[in-house]
């Protein structure tokens, strides 16, 4: 039986993802993707400071987070910033120090995926 928690995280991943594509259309005087690069910027830095704040949390505190909907939900948010950043990268749509600043949220990623890991013993 699938647990519901990371099927959750997931759709919510995918509806962030689809407010993307939908707000792409938009005609700003900053160019016409400025809507989604700012949007992409602050998700990117909220991700990563959640995610670092969980995974101080899961560390110092040993509680058990690693279970819960928004450690997860942040789990995968960084994991799909980074690969968004890789796919981005080598389809020439972002310069190599943007990908050099997501991979830090793929490391946090992998980080709280090992924390999950290591919870459920």
């Amino acid at each position: 039986m699938m647990h519901k928690k990371p099927l959750l995280a997931i759709i919510s991943t995918i509806c962030i993802g689809g407010l993307l594509v939908l707000f792409n259309r938009s005609n700003s005087e900053l160019g016409k993707g400025f809507v989604v690069a700012s949007f992409y910027m602050m998700l990117r830095y909220a991700a990563l400071v959640g995610g670092i704040v969980l995974l101080f949390a899961y560390v110092f505190f040993r509680r058990k987070i690693s279970s819960s909907f928004i450690f997860i939900f942040m789990t995968t948010l960084n994991l799909a910033v980074c690969f968004s950043a890789v796919v981005l990268y080598f389809l020439q749509q972002a310069n190599r120090e943007w990908l050099h600043d997501c991979l830090l949220n793929g490391l946090v990623g992998v980080g709280m995926i090992i924390c999950m890991q290591l919870g459920k013993r």
